[in-house]
C-alpha cells in the first residue's frame, strides 16, 4: 500500500482559494505570489485584520477625543460594540497582501480612522487617529493622535499605566537596563530595517516588542512562527501516510482499497481543521489543526 500526496501544495493551494473566495483578491494578485510567500502572506493578512465579534470597550484614563472626530468615535463604538467588520476604518493598505504595519509589528497597536461617511469600502479618512490594543474580547482604547505618531512615547507609557496586565509576558527581567531612550524617530528608523528595540517607561520597566516584533523578512514573530508550526504539522501529517498505522489501514481496506493500491491522499480544510482525503474512495481522515 502506497499513498501518493503532496500535502505542502494542497496546502498551498488551500490559501489561493482562501484569498479569491474568501478575501475576494483576484487571479492576477494571487498567481503573483511565489511558493515561498504565500503562506507569510495569507497569514500575515490575516492577522492584519480583526475578527468580527462584539467586544467590551475600554477608555486609558487620559483618553480624550477631540470634538470633531466625536460623531465619528461614537460611530466605531458602535461597530465595536455590534460586533461589526472593522476593515473599512483600518489602513487602506490592509488589503495590499505586500502590505507591513510598524506599529502593530513591533507594539501590537492597531489605529483607526474616525470618519462618518463611507467611500470605497472605508470609512472617510482623517488625520487624526484612534490607536488600540485589541483582543479577543476587548477594545482597549489607549488614545487619539496625530496621524505620523507611529512610535510616539506615550502610547506603551498609557499601557502600562492602565492596563499592565495586557504587556506583562513582554516585560524584561529586572537585572536588564537600557542605557538610553530610543526617539521615536530612532524607533522609526529601526523598524524601516525591521530591527526591534526594548521600550523603557517611567518607572523603569523595561520591554520586549509587545507585539513580538518584526523578523528580518518584515512579517512579525507570530506570522512566522504560526507559518513554521503549521508547515512542521502537515510534514507530520506526511510521515503518517508514508508509514501508516494499523488503524487507518484497516480504514482504507474497509472502504474499497486493497495492500498492493496505490492510493492518492488529498489536504482540505474540513470543519475540525485539516483533513486527508482519500478521492478514489471517498474516504476522509480527519486531524485536528495545532492550536497557535
Amino acid at each position: 500500500m502506497k499513498i501518493n500526496y503532496d500535502l505542502i501544495h494542497d496546502w498551498h493551494e488551500l490559501l489561493r482559494d482562501v484569498l479569491k473566495n474568501k478575501y475576494g483578491f483576484d487571479d492576477t494578485a494571487i498567481n503573483s505570489l511565489s511558493e515561498e510567500d504565500l503562506s507569510f502572506k495569507v497569514i500575515y493578512f490575516e492577522e492584519r485584520n480583526i475578527i468580527s465579534k462584539p467586544r467590551t470597550i475600554y477608555e486609558s484614563f487620559v483618553f480624550n477625543c477631540p470634538p470633531d472626530m466625536l460623531d465619528g468615535w461614537n460611530k466605531l463604538k458602535k461597530s465595536i460594540a455590534n460586533g461589526d467588520n472593522l476593515t473599512p476604518y483600518l489602513s487602506k493598505g490592509i488589503n495590499n497582501l505586500d502590505y507591513q504595519d510598524k506599529m502593530l509589528n513591533e507594539w501590537g497597536i492597531h489605529h483607526f480612522h474616525l470618519g462618518v461617511n463611507m467611500s470605497g469600502g472605508f470609512i472617510e479618512r482623517t488625520g487624526p487617529l484612534l490607536f488600540a490594543f485589541v483582543t479577543e474580547q476587548d477594545f482597549y482604547a489607549i488614545n487619539i493622535y496625530k496621524h505620523n505618531d507611529w512610535a510616539e512615547q506615550t502610547i506603551l507609557q498609557i499601557i502600562h499605566d492602565n492596563w499592565p496586565q495586557l504587556i506583562s509576558g513582554y516585560k524584561v527581567s529586572n537585572g536588564i537596563k537600557t542605557s538610553e531612550t530610543i526617539t521615536p524617530a530612532q524607533r522609526i528608523s529601526l523598524r524601516e530595517v525591521n530591527a526591534n528595540s526594548c521600550f523603557t517607561v517611567a518607572d523603569g520597566t523595561v520591554y520586549m516588542p509587545t507585539g513580538g516584533g518584526s523578523m528580518s523578512s518584515g512579517y512579525n514573530l507570530s506570522t512566522t512562527l504560526k507559518v513554521i508550526k503549521t508547515r512542521n504539522y502537515i510534514n507530520s501529517i506526511g510521515e503518517i501516510l508514508d508509514s501508516p498505522p494499523e488503524e487507518l489501514k484497516k480504514g482504507l481496506l474497509s472502504s474499497g482499497y486493497s495492500e498492493c493500491d496505490d492510493i492518492d491522499a488529498r489536504l482540505i480544510i474540513s470543519n475540525t481543521g485539516y483533513s486527508v482525503y482519500f478521492p478514489q474512495n471517498k474516504l476522509l481522515l480527519n486531524i485536528a489543526h495545532p492550536k497557535a
